[in-house]
């Protein structure tokens, strides 16, 4: 197993302001609805995953940034969560035991249809709209009025706010057997300590993923 693990594609945008969980609590009657982009244009998408090893990985979810063909300058970036799953590159590493467990041999074209199949099996979790504007000044695009916030916790209630900073964590574990090395369990958005949505990584699974690593052994 190599020394160093290489966590894929998760960049949430952070914006300069102060959380204010409070500002706009539990989304009721007066909030805005969430964002249907189901007409944008898809501008950036990445992956949510864990590299065990050049050729074993497991899928958390997927990070995608969508902008409005009627106002290009606004945005909406979407977190979407599902149920793990292991993907492993090499045959040669596949265990036969494990056939019947969420793990697939993949090669690239193979890797990129099973991820298009799990995107449209995936959950919402977080929608951020905001607007940008040119900074002629800099020659970049800038923030422009408030960012918006549509977190789904874990209480299943849609939270929404504005200005508010989304945390971000990665857990990490070491499994006896396979070095000391840390293997990421999951990851963890939330606004506060009550207002969160989690997804963990069956222990089962992981085993999975370190035994390929290691050949089946």
């Amino acid at each position: 197993m190599p020394k160093s693990l290489v966590l894929l594609c998760l960049f949430l945008l952070f914006f300069s302001f102060p959380a204010r969980v409070n500002a706009q609590d539990v989304t009721g009657p007066d909030s805005p609805d969430r964002p249907d982009v189901s007409s944008w244009t898809l501008v950036s998408s990445s992956n949510i995953s864990v590299n065990v090893s050049d050729s074993v990985m497991y899928y958390l979810g997927f990070d995608l940034e969508f902008q409005n063909p009627n106002n290009p300058n606004e945005r909406v970036r979407q977190i979407r969560m599902l149920i793990p799953f292991v993907v492993v590159k090499s045959k040669g590493l596949l265990d036969k035991n494990y056939a019947d467990a969420a793990v697939a041999y993949v090669t690239d074209g193979t890797e990129r249809a099973l991820l298009k199949d799990y995107a449209t099996k995936s959950d919402v979790i977080l929608y951020i709209r905001w607007s940008i504007e040119s900074d002629v000044s800099r020659g970049t695009k800038k923030l422009i009025g408030e960012n918006e916030v549509w977190f789904w916790n874990a209480s299943g209630e849609w939270v929404y706010g504005r200005n508010l900073r989304i945390n971000k964590l990665m857990p990490s574990e070491t499994f006896s057997g396979f070095g000391n090395y840390p293997i990421i369990v999951g990851v963890k958005y939330s606004l506060s300590r009550d207002i969160y949505n989690s997804t963990e990584v069956p222990y089962s699974f992981i085993f999975i993923a370190l035994r390929a690593t290691k050949g089946g052994k």
